[in-house]
């Protein structure tokens, strides 16, 4: 009953996938504890400015524009971009995406002119926001950040999409993991988020604390689900 695991989004996207019949409910949710939000960066010189004069682009020709990501289509930078696109009325399934193995490909691929928008997590691009190589359009986290470097970047919601994309970390038990163990676990976990040493590693990689207890944290996963499955049969992906 003591070991544990770590999951974040593909616990439910490799089920709606049917990748495996397992998922959330196979786990005991201890808590969700914190989460990344992604953001949608082109290149310093692009004539694009904003995100609706993407959208907008978008909205003409489908096809126009390429998005780039490290994460498979199906995944989170796909997703986070799509669900924007969706929100805005186009047709997402048209877009054209591209994988790649690592934030330096993607990064090097946008520059180069190989793609023209990346959608990744926050972290991927901090150091090319700090040289100015690239321009930030939008975040997909409910507020803007507080940290300087991110502060002047506008949310979905600013931007006119009614929507935020977050890619959540959580720690699950077992099956049937026996009550006093889920109880204890439940609240270690509650006073770990409370102590500096928690708050230091969340301010060094620009986490945010989301904690969620047990029971909370499964009615979040259960609206995820939905979430995320309502966007993959959008996009044609689920087996």
């Amino acid at each position: 009953p003591y070991t544990l695991v770590v999951y974040s989004p593909p616990l439910l996207l490799n089920k709606i996938n049917k990748r495996t019949p397992l998922g959330f409910n196979d786990l005991t949710p201890l808590a969700r504890l914190y989460t990344d939000y992604q953001i949608m960066v082109v290149k310093a010189d692009s004539p694009l400015k904003d995100l609706k004069q993407v959208l907008d682009a978008l909205k003409r020709d489908p096809q126009s524009l390429t998005v780039g990501g490290v994460s498979a289509p199906g995944s989170m930078d796909h997703l986070s971009f799509m669900l924007a696109a969706g929100k805005a009325g186009i047709e997402i399934k048209k877009i054209p995406y591209v994988s790649f193995q690592s934030g330096s490909e993607l990064l090097a691929a946008l520059l180069g002119g190989q793609i023209d928008i990346v959608s990744t997590g926050v972290g991927e691009v901090l150091g090319h926001l700090e040289a100015k190589t690239i321009r930030a359009l939008a975040v997909t986290s409910p507020e803007r950040y507080k940290d300087p470097r991110l502060s002047g970047i506008p949310t979905l919601k600013e931007s006119g999409i009614d929507a935020t994309f977050e890619v959540w970390r959580g720690i699950f038990g077992p099956p049937d993991m026996p009550e006093e163990a889920r109880v204890y676990m439940e609240s270690a976990l509650k006073r770990m988020i409370e102590t500096q040493a928690w708050k230091d590693q969340v301010a060094k990689y620009n986490w945010t604390t989301a904690y969620l207890p047990g029971r909370e944290f499964k009615f979040f996963l259960e609206k995820q689900e939905d979430l995320l499955g309502g966007l993959l049969n959008s996009l044609g992906l689920v087996q």
